[in-house]
């Protein structure tokens, strides 16, 4: 156990900052008598940790393990999404960004913390049919993508010659089979797509036909 002295004078209440438990020796003298005591600073340990991963970047439902090494019990902060908060290995499988702070406390009472963040990176998904049946019996009645993570959309319907019978700018906002209020005819017909992808910002242009069969 290491000692030091503190001989600061005219400082009645020094403050010490040892690494580890250390005595001190204090003397006090009028100049004719010395007299000596000593202190103790005891310095209870600090518990480490290391989380690995800091930093995890995951599609949306995917799974990831977080491990924090640490020779106490962890705790993890806030709960979301976590199979375990007590746990030192816990599966993490986000709906959003989130940041997780773990706490790992020893048998004195000491406490470390570390954090782990977990992102969610962004998949724009498209998929438009070639066919749809608007025969009344409310199934398949409506022409649309199916889409997620987009902006910016836009559709245009033509027939056979290029005319403009259907447009939107609202993804859920398909096209019914008619043009100004009247039934169109089993036929091919064409469709443009324009739309925004989220993660990337790109824009794209989809171009095919569609059929309709009634």
């Amino acid at each position: 156990m290491p000692s030091s002295s503190l001989n600061h004078d005219n400082i009645y209440n020094p403050i010490a900052h040892p690494t580890s438990t250390t005595i001190y020796t204090v003397t006090v003298t009028n100049g004719v008598c010395i007299n000596t005591n000593t202190v103790t600073v005891f310095v209870k340990p600090t518990p480490t940790i290391a989380v690995n991963p800091t930093y995890s970047l995951v599609t949306q439902g995917e799974s990831i393990f977080i491990h924090a090494n640490a020779s106490d019990t962890c705790f993890w902060s806030p709960s979301d999404y976590l199979n375990c908060t007590t746990c030192n290995t816990t599966t993490c499988t986000p709906d959003a960004d989130i940041t997780y702070t773990i706490t790992t406390t020893n048998s004195q009472g000491c406490s470390t913390i570390a954090t782990a963040t977990v992102d969610i990176q962004l998949e724009y998904t498209f998929y438009i049919p070639n066919t749809f049946t608007p025969n009344k019996d409310e199934t398949n009645e409506i022409f649309k993508p199916l889409a997620t993570h987009i902006h910016n959309f836009k559709m245009d319907i033509f027939d056979r010659w290029g005319l403009l019978l259907f447009e939107t700018t609202n993804l859920d906002n398909g096209w019914d089979g008619t043009y100004k209020g009247g039934r169109c005819q089993e036929d091919v017909y064409v469709y443009k797509v324009m739309f925004v992808d989220d993660p990337s910002n790109k824009t794209h242009t989809k171009a095919g036909t569609v059929n309709i069969v009634r």
